[in-house]
């Protein structure tokens, strides 16, 4: 994905709409927490957190 198609995607959405991170695993969803998003390497990198329970 670039960063082109995910403003895309955000584009479409309500600038108030709360933003939630999750990662599925054996068909479990586990919540995540926005870190940071950096430019690195003519990458852009977004790291997560794990939400605490």
């Amino acid at each position: 994905m670039t960063v082109k198609e995910l403003k895309e995607i955000l584009s479409k959405q309500d600038d108030n709409n709360e933003v939630i991170f999750y990662n599925l695993k054996n068909h479990n969803l586990t919540q995540f927490n926005l870190e940071s998003i950096i430019d690195v390497d003519e990458r852009c990198e977004i790291t997560t957190t794990k939400e605490l329970v």
